[in-house]
Order: C-alpha cells, then sequence, then structure tokens
C-alpha cells in the first residue's frame, strides 16, 4: 500500500454477476493439512480402545459388521479408498490396523501361556513359539503359509505333532479375517 501513487487515483467500477451453479450437500469439506497414513495413525492411536480398533488390538474376532466399521472408517471418516491402497501395500484392513495399533502384549502373554498350559512344549518349541509371537507384533498377522517360508521354514521338524502348532497361527490370524 505504501507504494500506491496517492495523488493520482482511478475509479474502477466493475459490474458482473456472480452466481452459483450448484451447492453440495452435506458438510463442508475440511481441509486436509495431514497426509492420510497420519491421519490414520494418529486416529487409530487415540481410539485403540473403542469399537472395532479394540477388537483388533485385542485379537477378538471380527464380524461383517466390524469389518464395515472399518471400511467406514478408513475409506471415508479419514480419506477415500485409493488413499488407503496407495498406503496399506495390499494389506488386508485388519492387517494393516494391527501394524499401526499392535496387539496388547497381555493379550499376547495370555494366549502364550494358555498354549504353553495346554501342551507339553520343550525350551526349543517354546523358542520357536516366541518367534511366531514376535513375527506377529511386527508384521500384525501371520499366516499358516507363512510357517513354510523364512525364519520358520527351518524350525518345523522340531515339532512331531503340527496341529498345535497351526491352532496357535491361526488363533492370530482368524481374528482379523472374516
Amino acid at each position: 500500500m505504501q507504494y500506491l501513487d496517492k495523488t493520482h487515483r482511478e475509479i474502477i467500477t466493475s459490474n458482473f454477476t456472480d452466481f452459483v451453479l450448484e451447492k453440495p450437500s452435506g458438510p463442508a469439506p475440511t481441509p486436509q493439512f495431514k497426509d492420510y497414513r497420519k491421519r490414520v495413525e494418529d486416529y487409530l492411536i487415540e481410539n485403540v480402545n473403542q469399537g472395532v480398533i479394540a477388537k483388533i488390538h485385542n485379537l477378538e474376532p471380527l464380524s461383517e459388521q466390524d469389518l464395515e466399521e472399518l471400511q467406514t472408517i478408513l475409506w471415508q471418516t479419514l480419506g477415500t479408498k485409493e488413499e488407503y491402497e496407495q498406503v496399506a501395500n495390499g494389506l488386508d484392513l485388519g492387517v494393516f490396523v494391527r501394524q499401526i495399533v499392535g496387539v496388547d502384549r497381555e493379550v499376547i502373554s495370555q494366549l502364550f501361556n494358555e498354549y504353553l498350559s495346554q501342551y507339553n512344549f520343550n525350551s526349543l518349541q517354546q523358542e520357536f513359539l516366541h518367534l511366531i509371537v514376535n513375527f506377529v507384533l511386527e508384521n500384525g498377522d501371520i499366516e499358516p503359509q507363512d510357517l513354510q517360508e523364512a525364519p520358520f521354514d527351518n524350525y518345523m521338524n522340531i515339532f512331531t505333532d503340527v496341529e498345535p502348532l497351526y491352532n496357535f497361527v491361526n488363533r492370530f490370524h482368524a481374528s482379523i479375517s472374516i
């Protein structure tokens, strides 16, 4: 303003009609200053003890309604399905969420102790089960076919009966698959 010529001022008149073509219904869009991943992480950590997120965190089985709630949260409330797919790298919804919120250590410890008391595992087998638990904590999930790959494939021969092992693995995976 200080550089405007104060002695010579022209009056400029404009005459145009401004009109709104269409007013969208619903709430006004709010600007998103965080990227999708950060919005999801913040929301999930903040709500780790509520609803479907708590179920995933506590290894509780999910229902169809839970899956729909999760889709609504991740694909509508926090962003779009396209944003989710870009960030999730093909992971299922439950696995993606569990990678962020993790598993409650008390729940996983309780599950581990149940298996130890139910079966008579030797120390090497117990160490193998610990390896599975750590894998789930890092990756959010484990499936039975993962036991055929590294780092598990070299240790499968320590079990004469693999059914308890697969039951242990299925306990993790079944809680987030429908």
